[in-house]
C-alpha cells in the first residue's frame, strides 16, 4: 500500500512517532535493528556504544518522506520527539544525552544542548512553551 513507508519500518527499529498538530505530517525516529551488526559510535563522556539513527519527516496524505533531518555531530538514535502547539518547533531527545530543537519551517536544528550524561528518554514542552522538560537515564 505504501512501499516507501514499509521499507523504513522493515529495515529499521522505530523509536518514536509524533504527529504534527496540523495533521499534515509526522516525524519518525529510527535506529539500526539490534539483530544486525551495526557500526557503533563512541562518546567521549562514558565511551558507550551508541547505535546510529535518523529522523524523518513524512507527509500523512501521500505517505512519502519529505525530509531527513541532520543530526549533528553524528547520526544518533533519537529516543523521543514532541511538537509544540502549532507544529513550528520539534524537540527531540537522543541516546547521546543531547536535546535538539528543530525549526520546522526551515527544517534545521535551531539549538541543541547536552542535557543528560545518559540517554534522554522523554521530552515535552512546558505549557507556556518557554521551557523543555526531559527525563534521562542519569536520573535527572
Amino acid at each position: 500500500m505504501f512501499p516507501n513507508l514499509l521499507l523504513v519500518f522493515v529495515s529499521t527499529r522505530i523509536l518514536s512517532l509524533a504527529c504534527s498538530p496540523s495533521g499534515t505530517s509526522f516525524v519518525c525516529s529510527s535506529a539500526a535493528p539490534s539483530i544486525k551488526p551495526v557500526t557503533v559510535l563512541e562518546t567521549e563522556d562514558k565511551g558507550a556504544n551508541l547505535v546510529p539513527g535518523n529522523l524523518l519527516l513524512w507527509d500523512t496524505k501521500t505517505m512519502k518522506q519529505q525530509h531527513q533531518f541532520s543530526l549533528d555531530p553524528e547520526p544518533i538514535a533519537i529516543n523521543c520527539t514532541a511538537f509544540n502547539h502549532n507544529g513550528n518547533l520539534l524537540v527531540t531527545g537522543a541516546a547521546d544525552g543531547i536535546i535538539r530543537l528543530f525549526d520546522m519551517q526551515r527544517y534545521d536544528c535551531a539549538m541543541s544542548w547536552h542535557a543528560h550524561s545518559g540517554e534522554v528518554y522523554s521530552v515535552e514542552f512546558s505549557y507556556d512553551e518557554n521551557s523543555v522538560y526531559s527525563i534521562g537515564g542519569d536520573g535527572k
